[in-house]
């Protein structure tokens, strides 16, 4: 397109024109013509390369079928290494293209042939599962013929289910996989008052007392069950078998190389006969646990060892389910003890469950049932040598907390917001039928609320990505809360920025004795001094709760359910969480397309994705393949300690700088720098001998990984504070000794909340650009020693004051300051 001149006359007006215009465009104008000039600018077969052809190819396909950026990143570098690599695959045996899934899948089959499907007749309702010598034709509960017209050979429909055995045998042949199996034989005994496993429950130890576990290959399994709909679709309920293969440790425990799914069961609704699917997988673990299992080539046995269920859970229906429990309304709704409900006021309600210390459920009711108190009839799982009664039936973490209590306090203190047909469920009914609205313990107004629900959401930005939940305003938008958006609203939000609304100083501290004795039940070391303290703060909420109904404040239907933790029998709720299960759920909600064939479709996905977790679990394809990578994910793109090759890493970019009083580091000056790290070096006592600090050479890293440091509620900590990472840097001083060193700004205060002295808050120095109007606040600037970092925390927003935070740390074990900007506690 050529460059016009002109003269100032018609440049002038040109200007002008343009000026009027309201709109944009690459147009321009001729001498005279106020047309809209474009020159010629034709795409033609020429006009790309192949490579560039293919690669807006690729792009199409992956903008057609929403593939994220993250797949879209997997892909290119996928086929860019098949293309870097095309001439050594010429060289094997197979024609050099990349297969399609399902030949894929028969490759994988025809190598690991023990891992496969089983076909089992169904229901084609998904009712129940037809056992293998059953010969009923027609289903009991929904009266479906069994197979197709004009033929008793010819199911209707068909399901898959993997083999507990297959599988686990599977595992055993790997000599990799077989060494990680060894944790459970190979752990070292915690002490008497420590719990940090399941084998430290007492279910674990009776066995062991009994005879079981003698053979150090003996494996550990739990059993989980769950109900989902398939988002895709949102008709088709499925349930999910899952199971936990205890022997390997917690650190890849609940990876999804080493989770299990054996079956989907079909469904437009959940199963009528949930035992008809779960007997054959309970028949084969009774007889693994009995007779065993033998894993031998064609030379030699390699392992022989038994195969053992210590638990069955899931959510709280399946379980119910499991148990054959009657109703949680019912006048023994609780599976575990023998709580009798009472009827509270208002009829309408159901029952209320006060005693919080009644015995344990005796194992001989879920063995023989016992209709009188809600076991309808025996448990399927009590014909197990292993089974030990209502523990066996795993209270979980994210049903029973985060779902169960977190949802209960959210409705607590949401009555404002709630149906006046709900919400009149928490208020006291007097005798003449009207609500007493006007003592209500847990009262918060509709404006406070909101401002609750926009703290949460403007907090968003100082959460990291070790909390699991997403910090949505809960308040103004319940739909889709997922469990652990109520886990981290009841241990993150309600201590915080809820209790400083509530008048009441009784609700308050019963508040905060329930979140304490909930965030210690889900730690994973716990102490006999920790699991007294749990017990003295739940029995602090039930008091309060039963004062307020004896007072006439609260409805007797506040009562639930007795909430048990049964960690001296099981563990800590962490150990058998169903949060691997939660995921897994969210992956298959995902892929199934349709329930075709009695969801056969869905029974072929366990298969699938059974045979790739294998794979994944003993090759490092990516390794083998020579997958390109982008560069910082190359073993050069960090650097270890020296002196802890397994502890913490800078990742680059690096870059060597010498500072001096004059210069700048990151926007900082080297004066005030400088200054930090004699700081520093004068409170460690370290021998810096002759640093040249007039002209100090560092390396900086972008980023750091960091193992993870298990920070214990009970602890208290004299010193602390929090501060956020400017960046990570490396300094070595004269004896050669290598510091990994970080340097952060510190919040302006720190001081701990009102209501509870247990509670860190902090102030942050406020952004020049906030400061409007004010004397601009000097940051305070520290540098300190990695090893020195505790956990990366979160950040909740005080409503009442912006620039005031409470300090908030994740229950994870991971600490990943993978972000631009790290919030830690010292």
């Amino acid at each position: 397109m050529s460059t016009i001149v002109a003269d100032f006359d018609d440049l002038h007006l040109s200007h002008h024109n343009e000026e009027e215009r309201s709109y944009k465009s690459s147009c321009e104008f001729s001498d005279g013509d106020r047309s809209h000039l474009y020159g010629c600018n034709n795409i033609s077969e020429n006009s790309f390369t192949k490579t560039q052809l293919l690669s807006i190819h690729l792009s199409q396909i992956i903008t057609r079928n929403q593939i994220s950026r993250a797949a879209y990143r997997e892909i290119v570098m996928f086929v860019n290494t098949a293309l870097r690599d095309y001439e050594e695959l010429k060289l094997e045996e197979t024609p050099v293209t990349v297969s399609h899934g399902d030949v894929v899948d028969d490759l994988l089959k025809s190598k690991l042939e023990n891992i496969k499907g089983h076909e089992y007749t169904v229901c084609q309702t998904g009712c129940k599962l037809y056992g293998l010598h059953e010969t009923t034709t027609m289903c009991e509960h929904c009266n479906a013929s069994r197979y197709k017209e004009h033929s008793q050979q010819i199911p209707k429909a068909v399901m898959n289910i993997m083999s507990i055995g297959d599988l686990l045998a599977q595992m055993l042949s790997d000599s990799k996989t077989n060494e990680l199996l060894k944790y459970r034989a190979e752990r070292e005994a915690s002490d008497i008052d420590e719990i940090r496993d399941i084998f430290d429950g007492q279910n674990y130890k009776d066995l062991i007392r009994k005879g079981f576990f003698t053979n150090p290959n003996d494996i550990a399994i739990g059993l989980f069950t769950d109900g989902f709909v398939n988002q895709k679709k949102g008709k088709n309920t499925y349930t999910i078998i899952h199971v936990i293969v205890f022997n390997f440790d917690p650190s890849i425990r609940y990876t999804n190389e080493y989770l299990l799914q054996l079956a989907i069961l079909p469904g437009t609704t959940k199963p009528k006969d949930l035992d008809s699917f779960l007997k054959p997988i309970v028949d084969e673990i009774k007889d693994l646990s009995e007779k065993g299992l033998v894993v031998k080539n064609r030379l030699e046995e390699i392992v022989r060892c038994k195969v053992h269920l210590l638990l069955a859970s899931g959510d709280i229906p399946a379980v119910a389910e499991m148990a054959h429990l009657g109703s949680h309304n019912s006048r023994f709704g609780c599976r575990v003890c023998e709580t009798q409900g009472l009827s509270p006021d208002n009829r309408s309600h159901g029952m209320y469950f006060p005693d919080n210390n009644a015995p344990m459920r005796p194992i001989n009711d879920f063995i023989r049932g016992n209709p009188v108190k809600s076991i309808r009839r025996p448990s399927i799982f009590s014909t197990m040598t292993t089974f030990s009664g209502s523990s066996m039936f795993g209270l979980d973490e994210l049903h029973l907390i985060a779902r169960g209590i977190g949802k209960q306090v959210y409705e607590l203190i949401t009555i404002t917001n709630l149906p006046a047909s709900q919400g009149s469920l928490f208020y006291y009914t007097n005798n003449d039928g009207t609500k007493n609205t006007q003592d209500y313990p847990f009262y918060i107004s509709r404006n406070d609320l909101k401002a609750i629900g926009e703290s949460i959401a403007k907090s968003r930005k100082f959460i990291p990505t070790s909390f699991q939940g997403s910090f949505d305003n809960v308040i103004e938008k319940v739909d889709g809360t997922r469990h652990v958006d109520w886990l981290d609203f009841l241990l993150s939000c309600i201590h915080t920025i809820v209790i400083p609304y509530i008048a009441d100083i009784a609700t308050k501290k019963a508040l905060l004795s329930l979140v304490k004795g909930c965030a210690l039940s889900l730690q994973w070391h716990l102490t006999e001094n920790m699991l007294h303290e749990i017990q003295n703060h739940f029995e602090h909420w039930h008091k309060y709760l039963a004062d307020q109904v004896d007072q006439k404040k609260l409805s007797r239907s506040v009562f639930r359910p007795v909430q048990h933790y049964l960690i001296r029998r099981q563990g800590p709720l962490r150990a058998y969480s169903t949060r691997s299960m939660e995921r897994t759920i969210g992956v298959f909600s995902k892929l199934i397309k349709s329930k075709r064939s009695g969801g056969k479709n869905a029974s072929n996905l366990i298969e699938r994705l059974g045979l790739l977790s294998y794979i994944n679990s003993v090759l490092d394809i990516e390794s083998l393949v020579d997958l390109i990578k982008p560069a910082s994910y190359s073993t050069n793109s960090y650097m270890n300690h020296p002196e802890d090759r397994n502890g913490p890493q800078l990742w680059e970019p690096f870059s060597t700088v010498i500072l001096n009083a004059g210069s700048t580091v990151e926007g900082v000056s080297g004066g005030r720098f400088i200054k930090a790290v004699k700081r520093y070096y004068l409170r460690s006592n370290a021998a810096v001998g002759s640093v040249d600090f007039n002209n100090l050479e560092i390396t900086l890293a972008s980023r750091l990984w960091k193992n993870s440091t298990i920070f214990s509620s009970s602890r208290r900590r004299e010193r602390w504070f929090v501060g956020t990472v400017f960046f990570y840097f490396k300094h070595v001083l004269p004896d050669s000794s290598i510091q990994f060193l970080a340097f952060v700004t510190v919040m302006k205060q720190h001081a701990t909340a009102s209501f509870d002295s247990s509670i860190p808050i902090v102030k942050r120095n406020i952004p020049v650009q906030e400061q409007l109007g004010q004397t601009i606040t000097q940051e305070k600037y520290a540098v300190i020693n990695i090893y020195d970092i505790s956990l990366q925390i979160g950040l909740i927003q005080c409503p009442q004051n912006p620039n005031q935070f409470f300090v908030i740390a994740p229950l994870s074990r991971t600490w990943q300051g993978d972000r631009e900007t790290r919030e830690l506690i010292i």
